[in-house]
């Protein structure tokens, strides 16, 4: 558990529904997340419960470029990262000036490890006062924590993980192994495992072995993001195919979602 946010549980002006609330999401912060979260504090620290909710609750509008602890190494980030230079060319390049113009461009902190700062994304998860229920964390298909022998109370990563997908930026399994000392996921054990569907439940028992249940949460949360590329409703449908189905296992979840035929029909319309 990340002591680094005992303020935020014992916020002033907080609600016992919203310390509950705060103290749920907290307990479950991924190791991307605990460094988003540093550095939304440093740039707009809440000052009672409601703003510490709704901080949390928009946590995706936030991005990072990691690592950086400083300009310089931003701009080497940027350098590598964003336009692929070498090791040769980047002898060639004023590093901190080259940090300088983004951090002009995208203001934002250095926490964690990382630059931080609010992206180009709004969900606008609005908190009134009333609807905690509606701002519950679902952006995920599973959750894992992981643990390893530097690190043996674990942290937590969620997925989909989207580094293949956006470049080779890190993303939340890469900083999670960095945050357990380790270079590979055959290093770490698995402490705890959950679904987002209701109905997949255990589904740490069926797995013996944990790249393949994170192949199988990629491939569910692809599918979740997807939204049956576009298909109004899918939520309800997919829900209703995985109970006509009995389904219970994440594999089974997953092939539902790529191959049922109700769900297919409904794509192909």
């Amino acid at each position: 558990m990340d002591k680094s946010f005992d303020t935020l549980r014992s916020i002033r002006q907080a609600t016992s529904a919203e310390s509950t609330w705060l103290n749920q999401r907290l307990d479950e912060l991924t190791a991307k997340e605990a460094i988003l979260l540093r550095g939304a504090i440093a740039a707009n620290p809440p000052g009672c419960g409601r703003e510490a909710v709704e901080l949390l609750a928009n946590l995706t509008e936030y991005e990072l470029c990691y690592p950086a602890n400083s300009p310089r190494q931003l701009g080497e980030f940027l350098a590598r990262e964003e336009y692929a230079m070498d090791d040769v060319m980047l002898t060639y390049l004023d590093l901190d000036k080259l940090a300088g113009r983004y951090m002009e461009e995208h203001p934002g902190q250095f926490a964690g490890g990382a630059y931080v700062y609010h992206g180009s994304c709004n969900d606008g998860r609005h908190y009134d006062g009333t609807n905690l229920a509606q701002l519950e964390d679902k952006d995920w298909s599973v959750k894992l924590r992981l643990a390893s022998d530097q690190n043996p109370e674990g942290v937590w990563l969620k997925l989909p993980d989207y580094e293949e997908i956006n470049d080779g930026r890190p993303d939340e399994i890469r900083i999670a192994l960095n945050a357990l000392g380790v270079r590979a996921i055959e290093d770490c054990r698995l402490l705890e495992a959950k679904c987002i569907l209701p109905e997949v439940r255990n589904i740490a028992e069926d797995y013996d072995s944990l790249a393949e249940l994170i192949y199988d949460g990629q491939n569910l949360g692809f599918a979740l993001d997807e939204r049956g590329q576009g298909m109004p409703h899918f939520m309800e449908k997919f829900a209703a195919a995985l109970e006509y189905e009995d389904c219970r296992t994440l594999a089974d979840a997953v092939d539902i979602s790529e191959h049922h035929p109700d769900l297919h029909r409904c794509i192909v319309q």
